[in-house]
């Protein structure tokens, strides 16, 4: 985890409270999705995370990254372990430790000027700048420190009055000791206020050359949605004897709907003016300007841009805000910027440059390091100098890690690829494990019967076959047969005789055995049930008995530090030659010279920051701003009246630049490009 960060502020930079923390497990071919990664604060609750945690996986190593703040200074520990859900087996890591060291902020000053130094009549009126805003990210109580030509008002420090025009000097401290400077100009702080009386909205055409730019007066509320607008606007008078020549007031429209077509600095003429004033003249001033925007993207309250005014002196310290007015539409009618793709990232990078300075008093020493100067050398006739030791004050603190594995290669291959690793012999863990017999018996017995019955056969039903078997015999009988016969001439007459006649006959009877020899089978069967099967209910019966298994594993070790040495200086002796002094502490890096008693000429050097724009970065915290090309349409959503609901219509593409403050994602830029909250130029 890197660091120190900064107390967690939502006023300041996200980069100067968040810390980087990265977590490496390497997989050895385990699937990602099977390991479950737990990072928390310990013993705290005022350690959180500030964004979302991101995985990479490269080379079989998986790396996680979470960004973490802290409340308030002070050390603090984040832990991280992991689990490991296998096939037949879920492996716990042990906790590995991290400090978050969250060290004093120097409190943020944050001013602006309550009026802008007359209120027309009387034009004596000093300025009054209200630093009320200003903030500790630590959270305590700040001391305000005026300086210059500012004086405090007696019952509220946090305001001062710039007496005659003169430069002020505003230094915060805050309970830690922590201070910050800040040195302007009465104008610097300036930014007038745009009275809210004076705003016109009217339509505006542009036709052909003889009818481009004509106004309309004549058309009213409710406007097409399509309707050009121009809405002027004009800011309070500004009175200043000596510093308006300087004063610059610029504008911007917050909100990627409409655009600013004219903005000017107008000499103003009071009505009554001090003695010895010229009427008009730099010295009193106001500003205005016109704003062109469709009638559509004023409809709805909430959609409407903000006009926002700023002191060219001061842009981040001293602005104005101030929403354009409503107008009532015919219909609804509201554009968005989607299927956004994002290339050409680039990052303003703050760098930074030594300036150095030579001072010959103290009191310029204290001036120049008021201005955030150190000093970096002595040149000195000096009677005596002071060492110091690097000594340590808290011993480094290490633990040992054991890792189990069920073969002896698993750990031979584990310890291969991890050099930090060792092999540490053998355990043996016992388990117990449950074995669980079933048995079926006649009749139930106590708990062990589990409620199922079955119905089995004790003896066999008992049947008899028997066959079909035939013979042949020859039957004899005597019948008398009646004839009919006709002779010529005599006719026809019946006469009866006696015959003799035999014939065969078939006979069949069911026996298990031909009653004789002769007598054979038809191959006809059938079966006769002799005595019936018997049947017993029998109760399964459940019996669990538990058997202790014995495995062998192999366990590797590994040592590491969970705390790191810490060091002071203190004080190790004087010496009156500075030849001396030196000598002791060259090429000593535990010792160093702290001071002299006295000194004459000092080098003092300050270290700023220049901004560079870079493809990519190397510190998040060295990065002020994003930049990138933005690519998406632009999305109209319509209703033609109000109880229709509304049609999406795909208007056309666009490509823009996008600038936003500090280091934002991918996704953070897109979600500013659609709510149109940082600068962009189509």
């Amino acid at each position: 985890m890197n660091g120190p960060v900064d107390s967690y502020h939502e006023r300041i930079d996200p980069g100067r409270y968040t810390a980087h923390h990265v977590t490496r497990i390497a997989l050895n071919g385990v699937d990602s999705g099977s390991i479950r990664v737990r990072s928390q604060a310990k013993s705290s609750s005022k350690v959180f995370t500030v964004a979302r945690k991101q995985e990479v996986i490269e080379n079989g190593i998986l790396t996680i990254h979470s960004y973490w703040a802290g409340l308030e200074p002070g050390d603090y520990v984040v832990t991280t372990d992991f689990d490991y859900y296998g096939y037949d087996e879920t492996v716990r890591s042990p906790d590995a430790m991290a400090e978050l060291s969250v060290t004093p902020s120097p409190p943020e000053i944050r001013f602006r000027t309550l009026n802008d130094g007359t209120d027309g009549s009387n034009m004596q009126e000093p300025i009054r700048v209200d630093a009320s805003d200003s903030f500790d990210p630590d959270g305590s109580k700040l001391t305000y420190i005026w300086k210059m030509g500012a004086d405090p008002l007696p019952d509220d420090n946090t305001t001062a009055y710039l007496t005659y025009w003169d430069n002020g000097q505003l230094i915060i401290e805050d309970g830690q000791g922590q201070s910050s400077i800040q040195t302007w100009s009465a104008s610097g702080g300036l930014v007038p206020e745009v009275m809210d009386d004076m705003t016109r909205v009217s339509p505006f055409w542009e036709g052909t050359d003889a009818t481009r730019g004509v106004m309309y007066p004549d058309r009213y509320e409710p406007y097409s949605p399509s309707t050009n607008l121009r809405v002027r606007v004009r800011t309070e008078p500004v009175h200043l004897r000596r510093e308006t020549e300087g004063i610059s007031i610029g504008a911007e429209l917050d909100g990627a709907a409409g655009r600013i077509v004219e903005w000017k600095e107008v000499p103003y003429t009071p009505i009554e003016t001090a003695p010895g004033d010229v009427v008009g003249g730099s010295n009193s001033v106001y500003y205005e300007g016109v704003i062109e925007i469709k009638a559509g993207n004023l409809a709805t309250r909430e959609l409407r841009p903000t006009l926002v005014l700023f002191n060219e002196e001061q842009p981040e310290y001293a602005r104005e805000r101030y929403r354009l007015p409503t107008v009532s539409v015919t219909s609804l009618n509201e554009t968005r910027r989607e299927e956004l793709w994002i290339s050409n990232l680039s990052y303003g990078i703050r760098q930074p440059v030594e300036i150095r300075m030579q001072a010959e008093s103290r009191d310029e020493v204290r001036r120049l390091r008021s201005y955030g100067f150190s000093v970096e050398d002595v040149t000195t006739d000096v009677s005596e100098y002071e060492i110091e030791r690097r000594v340590k004050v808290r011993d480094a603190k290490y633990r040992t890690r054991e890792r189990l594995f069920d073969r002896r290669w698993q750990r031979r291959t584990f310890v291969d690829e991890h050099p930090d690793w060792r092999a540490d012999g053998t355990e043996t863990v016992e388990r117990r494990v449950p074995y669980t017999e079933t048995e079926w018996r006649r009749t139930p017995d106590g708990d062990a019967f589990t409620g199922d019955t079955r119905r089995v056969q004790q003896s066999p039903a008992v049947y008899i076959t028997e066959r079909q078997y035939e013979y042949w015999t020859t039957e004899t009988a005597v019948r008398e047969v009646e004839s009919r016969q006709c002779l010529p001439w005599i006719g026809c007459y019946t006469v009866t005789t006696t015959r003799r006649v035999s014939w065969e006959r078939q006979h069949t009877y069911w026996s298990i055995a031909p009653r004789s020899s002769s007598h054979d089978p038809t191959g006809r069967t059938r079966r006769h049930l002799l005595r019936p099967a018997e049947y017993v209910t029998e109760y399964e019966h459940e019996y669990t008995e538990w058997r202790t298994i014995s495995d062998r594993q192999y366990r590797a070790v590994k040592r590491e530090q969970v705390q790191s040495a810490k060091y002071e200086w203190q004080e190790y002796r004087t010496v009156s030659s500075g030849r001396v002094a030196w000598r002791l502490v060259k090429n000593r890096e535990n010792f160093r010279v702290d001071g002299v008693v006295e000194d004459r000429t000092w080098t003092l050097v300050k270290e700023e920051h220049e901004r560079v724009v870079r493809p990519a970065y190397e510190d998040p915290d060295s990065v002020t701003e994003t930049r990138a090309t933005v690519r998406g349409v632009t999305v109209r959503y319509q209703t033609d009246t109000d109880d229709r609901a509304p049609t999406r219509e795909v208007i056309g593409s666009f490509e823009t630049e996008f600038t936003g403050d500090g280091l934002l994602t991918k996704e953070e830029i897109k979600r500013r490009v659609e709510r149109n909250h940082d600068s962009l130029t189509s």
